[in-house]
């Protein structure tokens, strides 16, 4: 069982710890080294990208008040950063600025999750307008320096073309949204809505020759201990504007979230893979039981689980040498496997962020 927060056994507490991490956290960035954007101006005058995003959504299986108040909530948060200049060398940071929010008026109950519920809070549905600046960041030159995805989508985006694995959950004194400015040109955020949509621009003094393009490749949906994620690549490809070439494409990061809600029929139609865990089965060794171990192991290999077990065979010859077998099983037992072709020699890697081995002639690393 996970172990409570203490706030979660004496939530009287709660309002003290938040205090304390907005409080620390906003000493934190005053000792970071960063110049953080706080000055507003006139609209620039080039568009580097644009976006808009439905601001209800009726998917939620929640009250729709919830939803008509998070439109007044992120009108009010908007109003803190709309217009706002990011010059070279500057950070922008939404919970900077953020915290002035109570200038432009009052939050209302919206929905936000916690501990795994969808509950109603003051202030809910924020993440959305973060959400909409993290993929205008993307399509801009800004440099993301700070972005946490959310671990769990609780209801079905109401835009069914939406781009996934782009969001960007925020909470003041834990988690931001920050982006660095490490060009000469001076950018800007504009915001505005209308009854249904939230739009944002990104907006700069220079006009620029590139355009980015942002895609998703890989969507998959894979169930893993009896929990169902949904698994994507998010790409980024640099579009010449003149020649309207690709002059460069990338994968900025994978992302990997929890469904918990019912996949909509559309895309249950995509296969649900089941992802199995991947084990290192060990076998041989200097010992007088190296015979033993072969017959051993040969008999583990093949009565294992493979629909729940992805496994790797590391075989340890009499002299001591570590190797990826991945030839026929029967060799094993034969003490044949160290003369097949498909032997590759490696080493255990030590660090935790490897936490796998190592293949010597390509420095490959298979995690286990």
């Amino acid at each position: 069982m996970k172990r409570k927060r203490l706030t979660q056994i004496f939530p009287f507490l709660l309002p003290i710890r938040v205090w304390q991490r907005k409080l620390f956290y906003n000493i934190g960035m005053k000792f970071d080294k960063n110049t953080y954007s706080n000055k507003f101006g006139d609209l620039l005058k080039y568009e580097i990208c644009n976006t808009k995003t439905s601001m209800i959504n009726k998917n939620s299986g929640q009250d729709i008040i919830y939803q008509k108040n998070k439109v007044d909530n992120l009108k009010i948060a908007s109003k803190t950063m709309n217009h706002i200049l990011i010059y070279p060398g500057e950070t922008f940071s939404f919970c900077y600025l953020i915290k002035n929010a109570k200038k432009y008026g009052k939050y209302k109950d919206g929905l936000i999750l916690i501990d795994g519920k969808i509950v109603a809070k003051k202030g809910g549905g924020l993440c959305h307008l973060s959400n909409m600046l993290h993929y205008l960041f993307l399509m801009s030159p800004l440099t993301v320096i700070e972005r946490h995805g959310h671990k769990m989508k609780s209801f079905p985006d109401p835009d069914k073309t939406a781009k996934q694995g782009i969001d960007s959950t925020i909470s003041s004194g834990w988690l931001d949204l920050k982006v660095k400015n490490e060009t000469n040109n001076i950018y800007q955020i504009d915001i505005y809505f209308d009854e249904e949509y939230m739009y944002g621009k990104i907006l700069s003094n220079k006009e620029s020759d590139v355009a980015y393009v942002i895609s998703n490749e890989n969507l998959r949906y894979v169930r893993q201990n009896n929990k169902i994620y949904e698994i994507v690549d998010i790409v980024r490809a640099e579009i010449d504007k003149n020649t309207n070439m690709q002059i460069k494409k990338e994968k900025l990061y994978s992302e990997k979230v929890e469904i918990t809600y019912e996949l909509s029929k559309d895309k249950n139609r995509r296969e649900v893979i089941v992802m199995k865990t991947k084990v290192g089965i060990i076998f041989g060794g200097c010992s007088s039981e190296y015979d033993v171990s072969l017959v051993s192991v040969t008999s583990v290999i093949k009565n294992i689980n493979k629909e729940k077990y992805d496994v790797v065979l590391i075989g340890i010859t009499k002299q001591g040498d570590f190797y990826l077998y991945q030839g026929d099983i029967e060799k094993i037992e034969k003490n044949e496997w160290k003369d097949d072709k498909s032997c590759k020699k490696i080493t255990i890697s030590t660090n935790r962020s490897d936490h796998g081995i190592i293949i010597l002639d390509t420095n490959e690393i298979i995690k286990l």
